[in-house]
């Protein structure tokens, strides 16, 4: 089951670019980033996708579910993902804040 909360005091805006678009320190940090991530986990103690193999497990255990493929199949594939990337997201910008998933 995935279960996600949204509860924050601040306001954030992101800006996702196309990847072509980004500039080499906008590239650099986004993988700086996704590599701080997959090596060390989040840095603001938030418990959900603590790291990143937990995200991939996460969604290898909804595309492997016996009842159904729960990320891949029915009307809930954009919706499923759209949550999981910005979950992904939010955990690469507790390491950069400038960082936003192209």
């Amino acid at each position: 089951k995935l279960l996600l909360n949204y509860t924050t005091n601040t306001e954030v805006s992101t800006i996702r670019k196309e990847i072509r678009s980004l500039t080499t320190n906008e590239l650099t940090s986004y993988f700086s980033a996704l590599w701080e991530y997959k090596t060390n986990g989040r840095r603001d103690g938030k418990s959900y996708f603590k790291t990143y193999d937990h995200l991939v497990a996460q969604h290898a255990l909804a595309s492997s579910n016996t009842t159904a493929d729960q990320a891949h199949q029915y009307a809930s594939f954009m919706l499923w993902h759209s949550v999981f990337v910005r979950e992904l997201e939010i955990a690469l910008q507790s390491i950069d804040s400038s960082v936003a998933i192209p």
